[in-house]
């Protein structure tokens, strides 16, 4: 008969087991940390030996010792961060315990949350700046570049430059123009600009603007007009194209140095022709043997030319010795010959 119920017996026990398990040891606990960047507080729920229940979570805001309980909508996780508030306040999380029809309900403790600024570190006096001066920015002078460099002058001001900027924005400065430049300087940390500080440039009195407590200013200050250009340059006369060209040439010289030119580089290409028409005819193996049998032929050429011209020398040299009386007088006419004959006869009278 026992055996009968033994079973039965065994699953009480188990079911209670589980149920003892599940909610008679169920704790929770409150854990309390403070990040120290912006001393902001963070609550958390830590529950142990909750078995396999389904845990749920719910903040409440109370006051002193759990009093007055409120419900704070939304705050329905295990951490909780409070808003900031100068006031203290009071805060406790409960934490339920769900398996199946059955559930186990556990407040944390009570966590005392004080003034955000509680124990804050009182922070050194910022050194005050009353005096921003920028030195060494050149006035605008007509037709120069505008000056982007500056100082501060010695020792630490405080301060850093971190831009300089004119207007209006031009490469050059104009004549007869205002400019105004503007400063951007940075405030070293451990300075503050002090109340009623003054600025600077070039040790004028500068308009600032900006927000001090943002550690950045901005000073201007406008100098007087630029002066007007001087008037130097010589009238321009109208040109042409002849002036475009160098005063030397002018137009028919260049027209002379084009056909030159033309006449350089067909003689060039006719050369290069020349001898690329050697070369096929030739062969490129043959070319310089070509070349020499060119060179010997004329010279043999020039060789006949000589003996010919000798040749003819020698033969008008001896044709010069054999020139007879009759040579001589060949040509003249009956009346000189008889005049010859009559000079004869008297000369052998006389003798």
């Amino acid at each position: 008969m026992w055996k009968r119920y033994t079973g039965i017996i065994i699953s009480v026990i188990m079911i209670f087991s589980m149920t003892v398990t599940s909610f008679a040891e169920l704790s929770a606990k409150l854990d309390v940390k403070i990040s120290v960047g912006d001393y902001s507080y963070t609550l958390m729920a830590t529950v142990s030996d909750a078995g396999d229940s389904q845990l749920t979570y719910q903040w409440y805001e109370c006051e002193a010792g759990g009093a007055n309980p409120v419900i704070i909508p939304g705050a329905e996780g295990n951490v909780y961060q409070p808003e900031k508030s100068a006031d203290t306040k009071y805060y406790y999380c409960q934490v339920t315990a769900a398996s199946g029809e059955e559930s186990n309900v556990v407040n944390t403790d009570i966590a005392e949350v004080k003034d955000k600024s509680a124990g804050l570190k009182e922070e050194e006096p910022k050194k005050e700046i009353m005096t921003f001066s920028v030195k060494d920015i050149d006035a605008p002078v007509t037709g120069e570049k505008p000056d982007l460099n500056a100082s501060t002058g010695l020792g630490d001001p405080g301060f850093i430059i971190s831009n300089i900027e004119w207007s209006p924005s031009h490469s050059e400065f104009k004549p007869e123009t205002e400019y105004s430049v503007t400063v951007t300087v940075k405030i070293s940390e451990g300075c503050a600009a002090g109340e009623g500080f003054k600025c600077f440039i070039n040790d004028n009195a500068a308009l600032a603007s900006g927000n001090p407590d943002s550690g950045e200013l901005s000073f201007k200050y406008t100098f007087p007009a630029t002066e007007a250009a001087e008037d130097t340059a010589e009238p321009e006369e109208e040109t042409g194209i002849a002036d475009a060209l160098p005063a030397p040439l002018g137009i028919p010289g260049w027209i002379w140095v084009v056909i030159i030119a033309v006449l350089v580089i067909a003689l060039i290409a006719a050369v290069i022709a020349n001898v690329k028409a050697k070369k096929r005819k030739a062969g490129r193996k043959n070319y310089v043997n070509e070349i020499y049998e060119e060179k010997m032929r004329k010279k043999e050429t020039m060789r006949i030319d000589a003996e010919e011209i000798r040749k003819s020398e020698s033969e008008v040299t001896a044709d010069n010795n054999n020139i007879s009386y009759y040579d001589i007088n060949e040509g003249k006419s009956d009346s000189d010959s008889s005049s010859t004959a009559g000079f004869n006869s008297d000369n052998e009278n006389k003798e």
